[in-house]
């Protein structure tokens, strides 16, 4: 490389301590060769006179008269090689941005700035600057040697006319020969298709400059060679040029180019293979293949150069400090955006390598299962992997393996969507150790090994044959074998085992795991009565008096309600093949109450808040209720009622109106509609109704009407023609049933099912018919907010697909940019090797019209960011309301399973005892048999009887009383 004492530094600021100060710092950095001007006017002086060259020109912004960023533009006519450097305020810094867009300048850096990187920034120009001269100085060597090869060739053309006649004489040798080489390339499958220089180098490295002037020269040399050879054959004289004199593709005019590309490309072919690779080593960081798994935004982000160390740790504690404040949502690069750490466009770059780098990790499985199958060969793999990588460094865009080794004609179409299709992308599983309790024959039977059945213990015998001995190692090596490798006792004890051991069927504990621990689910207590109190005192006429209960459940404010005992928590343990050994979770339980309740911050007590009557529902909740009494009807005059404590009607609830509320009491129900958490209690009948009880249903009779209850439905009178669902039992022990369809899970008593001229009543005895139903109403809202979610996930992937593809947009303007940028680099040189004023100018309107482009393409840029701002803002509300209604879903689904799961805790008994007579064609149900009544039944009993055999089915069994 040239002296670089020959080159200078041009400072240009009006502030001479600047001058000074810049100077200063150049000098003790070793750089000897320091010019100045106080304007820019005097900077274009200095450049137009001296001889002086400068590797570097560094200007201030703001100056009087012409700023900095004029002076740099006008500099590219004066001394075009140079580099230049923007030195401005914070308020300077869109002049700066926008120099560096136009291509003006080539760094900027801000006051004050900081004295180690504006050194590090001036040895990066210095070594562009450098490297650039070199090659203008070994294009100028090779100028020179090619002049001298030229005047060989014209020397050794005139030679050749004078064996022209010659020719003629040989010409049929020369056909056989032709023949023979094209003999010889079908033997050696040369089927390339001549496409030049560039093309055939795509299919085996990375092409960017370097790679290509480094594939140019071994092509080169390899022609050198092959000359060399024909010269000595012949026994020509030949001048070997020597390796030293590089040139570049880039030295090349297009027309000479054009002559060489195709002229060399036979030779290609024969170092193919050192070709491979040129360009896979990165300068720093890692390569596209060392990834095995897809990593991490910020790991991918770091590694690839978007930011440093110290911002990707910088990022990941401000994200840890984020989450830990409060689940927001925060990524990892949207905070690396937030602080300024990495530009949008270079988001879009990294999520597209995120992609190549997922395509690629599957595409070498796929690339492996037609190496297995022996269907391609690692060549045509290598050339296909190198291609992809091409097309993305080219574009951005990330194609599939198959579809380029299909497009090379190396696979048929049909072939790459088989393998596809059977691609496992699974990991492989655990290894099976389902034999692992089984007794071990290794050694000829030495020793024998068993493992337990939980695989916490595995234990030896040892036969006589080594009883009294020392030699450890087959049990060692057996273990091992087996995976064993924890809790494995010491090798002294083995051997003391062994030397000892008399009994051949004893056995000795080689490894010992940690067996997990069950635990205790955590415990309720309640401070009241939680059954159903008494029904009240039935009066002559089979009205019941619910003023004659016995005594009720009451509570004063602030006395306890209930008390929870923690549960213990299980622990996992380890077996002896150093795998965790899960435990079944033990059920917690959690105090949860409703109005009137108070639970501790411990979550540990309920405390009543008012004084009133204590239930627990269905779902497990503990409310202390208070009254709400109607003096009179429901009806017009008190509209419908909705009361979250109990409600007392000393009317009856008139069709038509409703009443929600914890308890119930009233003098009848006609034709309305009641829906309680708690009990229902009608003093007469139940008529034209619906009825809906997490608790009891008590009344005297019941006509047309349906009752679904949680608990017991008692009725003293008759059931007319209705459907009483209950997850309790009936109690029918002073009436009867007629026309109704009944439903029951616990045992149940009736004194009369049917009479002679009544359809015959169906009684289905400890089903869960009334969970069931109640289920599918729970279940039927579940799917109407389902069907709402689908639409908007659906909405949101529309989002986020349009999100995804204008990431890609970004990703294919900046690599589009990058090109632009690569021409703009090369017009700036072509201009200071410009041989006329005219052509210099038509360089210099080229270079605009590309610094345009390069303007259009930021504005193309900036409305694709504006487009993304709108789509996210979209794919932000869609999560919004997929969160609300997965919080509805959860809350139903939370409902649903407390409900469930406080039935279905308690077993069905499965009986029905009638006292007085069921009539024929009575059908009775059990969950699997039918039972149809043909002649009338006294006093009876039936149950469901489920056999012990698991091919037999269940039956109902009938007993007289």
């Amino acid at each position: 490389m040239a002296n670089m004492t020959k080159f200078g530094v041009l400072v240009v600021d009006d502030e001479e301590f600047i001058i000074k100060s810049m100077r200063r710092t150049l000098r003790r950095e070793g750089f000897e060769s320091i010019i100045s001007a106080l304007s820019a006017e005097q900077g274009i002086k200095l450049l137009e006179n001296t001889q002086n060259q400068f590797f570097l020109i560094i200007s201030d912004q703001r100056m009087p008269g012409m700023n900095g960023s004029e002076f740099l533009e006008k500099s590219i006519l004066l001394s075009p090689e140079s580099r230049r450097m923007l030195v401005t305020g914070y308020s300077d810094l869109d002049d700066a941005i926008d120099a560096v867009n136009k291509g003006e300048i080539h760094q900027y850096i801000s006051k004050p700035w900081d004295e180690e990187d504006l050194i590090l920034r001036i040895r990066e120009e210095q070594d562009i600057f450098m490297g650039r001269h070199e090659r203008k100085r070994l294009f100028k060597k090779t100028q020179r040697q090619n002049a001298k090869l030229f005047y060989f060739a014209e020397n050794l053309r005139k030679t050749v006319l004078k064996y022209t006649s010659h020719l003629k004489l040989k010409q049929e040798e020369a056909a056989l020969l032709s023949q023979a080489i094209q003999d010889a390339k079908e033997q050696a499958e040369f089927k390339e298709v001549f496409l030049g220089l560039e093309e055939l180098l795509a299919r085996t490295i990375t092409i960017d400059k370097r790679n290509l002037d480094d594939a140019f020269n071994i092509c080169v040399d390899e022609s050198i060679d092959v000359f060399k050879n024909i010269a000595q054959e012949n026994k020509m004289p030949f001048s070997n040029p020597g390796s030293s004199n590089r040139i570049s593709i880039e030295d090349l005019d297009d027309d000479m180019f054009e002559i060489i590309d195709p002229a060399i490309e036979n030779i290609v072919q024969a170092v193919e293979s050192r070709l491979f690779g040129i360009g896979a080593e990165p300068m720093t960081g890692v390569t596209i293949d060392d990834y095995k798994e897809i990593p991490g935004f910020g790991a991918l982000a770091f590694n690839d150069g978007y930011i440093t160390k110290g911002e990707f740790k910088q990022g990941a504690e401000i994200l840890e400090e984020k989450e830990s404040e409060l689940s927001t949502g925060l990524t990892i690069d949207k905070v690396l955006l937030d602080a300024g750490f990495l530009r949008r466009r270079d988001l879009s770059r990294i999520y597209a390598k995120i992609s190549l780098i997922e395509a690629r990790l599957l595409d070498r499985q796929f690339a492996q299962m037609l190496l297995d199958r022996e269907v391609v060969t690692k060549k045509d793999i290598d050339r296909a992997f190198r291609k992809q990588l091409n097309n993305f460094e080219d574009s951005g865009v990330t194609r599939l393996l198959g579809d380029i080794l299909v497009e090379s004609d190396v696979i048929a179409s049909d072939l790459k969507d088989e393998v596809m299709a059977t691609q496992d992308r699974t990991r492989a599983g655990q290894q099976d150790m389902s034999n692992a309790g089984e007794f071990s024959s290794e050694f000829g039977a030495v020793v024998d090994l068993q493992v337990s059945g939980d695989r916490t213990q595995a234990w030896i015998r040892v036969p006589e044959a080594i009883h009294g001995t020392e030699n450890v190692k087959p049990i060692k090596d057996l273990i091992k074998k087996r995976g064993i490798k924890y809790g494995i006792v010491k090798d002294v004890n083995i051997r003391k085992f062994i030397k000892d051991c008399t009994d051949p069927s004893e056995k000795f504990i080689v490894a010992m795991g940690v067996p997990a621990s069950a635990g205790n689910p955590a415990q309720l207590i309640y401070h009241f009565n939680t059954e159903a109190e008494s029904a009240g005192q039935i009066r002559e006429d089979g009205s019941i008096d619910f003023t004659s209960r016995g005594k009720s459940a009451f509570i004063k404010r602030g006395e306890t309600l209930a008390e929870k005992i923690p549960m213990q928590d299980p622990k996992p343990g380890k077996d002896i093949f150093d795998q965790l050994i899960e435990v079944g979770e033990v059920e917690d339980a959690t105090l949860t109450f409703g109005d009137g309740a108070e639970l501790s911050e411990d979550g540990l007590k309920l405390t009543a808040l008012v004084t009133g009557q204590p239930v627990l529902n269905i779902k497990g909740e503990v409310s202390v209720l208070e009254q709400f009494t109607v003096f009179g009807n429901v009806d017009l005059k008190s509209g419908n009622i909705q009361f979250n404590g109990n409600v007392l009607v000393k009317g009856a609830v008139t069709e038509g109106f409703s009443v929600e509320c914890a308890e119930l009491i009233c003098e009848e129900i006609n034709g309305g509609n009641v829906t309680a958490t708690g009990d229902v209690k009608v003093s007469n009948g139940i008529v034209n109704a619906t009825i809906e009880a997490e608790g009891s249903i008590q009344t005297k009779f019941v006509n047309r009407s349906k009752l679904f209850a949680f608990k017991d439905v008692m009725v003293t009178r008759e059931i007319m023609a209705s459907r009483i669902f209950t997850s309790g039992r009936l109690d029918n022990t002073t009436g009867r049933i007629t026309s109704s369809n009944i439903a029951f899970r616990q045992e149940s008593t009736v004194k009369q099912i049917g009479t002679i001229k009544s359809e015959g009543a169906k009684i289905r005895i400890g089903t869960d018919d009334h969970i069931n139903w109640f289920c599918t109403r729970f279940d039927s809202r579940i799917e109407t907010f389902k069907v709402s979610m689908k639409k908007i996930i659906k909405e949101k992937l529309i989002h986020t697909d349009d999100f995804n593809s204008l990431h890609a947009d970004v990703a294919n303007q900046t690599f589009a940019q990058d090109k632009i940028n690569k021409k703009i680099e090369a017009t700036e040189k072509k201009i200071g090797k410009a041989s006329s004023p005219n052509e210099k100018k038509d360089l210099v309107k080229e270079l605009k019209e590309l610094e345009i482009r390069i303007q259009d393409a930021n504005e193309r840029i900036d409305n694709i960011f504006k487009k993304q701002d709108e789509t996210q803002t979209d794919i932000d509300r869609c999560e919004t309301e997929i969160k609300t209604i997965t919080d509805q879903i959860n809350d139903l689904e939370g409902q649903k399973k407390k409900y469930t799961d406080n039935v279905r805790n308690e077993d069905p008994t499965p009986m029905l005892v009638i006292t007085s007579k069921a009539f024929r064609d009575t059908k009775l149900f059990g969950n699997e048999s039918v039972k149809v009544l043909k002649d009338d039944f006294g006093a009876s009993k039936f149950l469901i009887i489920f056999p012990k055999e698991s091919d037999a089915s269940e039956r109902i069994e009938h007993l007289n009383l």
